[in-house]
């Protein structure tokens, strides 16, 4: 059985391929070609979704990050009034009543980076020695 060229042939099942391949400029072999195109392979697909999770991962660890470190400020620049003294110890400010006090950050430990406005000295203060000014 010899194959014809004859468009009406190329839907035929197992014809198909063999009249395509004498036809291959047949709009309907143009079709059956263009389906029959090799997929990538599967180490493809493991490999995006390897990117995509890891993309997704980084994701998640940068808006912790972030949420850590807003978590461990508290009134950026805010004035306190010193209500219990406290003594210089290394990097800790001295702390004498009635002094002002501005806080730059303050940490969850309720320790704080602070200016001592009277003495200009920059240091630690605990945040239990110190109330808020309105």
């Amino acid at each position: 059985m010899g194959v014809k060229a004859d468009s009406s042939t190329c839907g035929l099942g197992s014809l198909k391929s063999e009249y395509c391949s004498k036809f291959p400029s047949e709009s309907c072999c143009k079709k059956y070609y263009s389906l029959q195109q090799v997929q990538p392979p599967m180490y493809v697909y493991f490999i995006i979704a390897g990117v995509f999770v890891f993309l997704l991962l980084l994701l998640v660890f940068t808006t912790q990050s972030k949420k850590k470190d807003e978590g461990e400020k508290h009134q950026l620049l805010s004035k306190y009034i010193v209500t219990r003294e406290h003594e210089e110890h290394e990097d800790e400010l001295e702390l004498r009543y009635g002094e002002i006090i501005v806080v730059d950050k303050i940490y969850s430990d309720q320790w704080a980076d602070a200016l001592n406005e009277s003495t200009g000295k920059r240091g630690k203060v605990m945040m239990s020695k110190l109330t808020i000014l309105d």
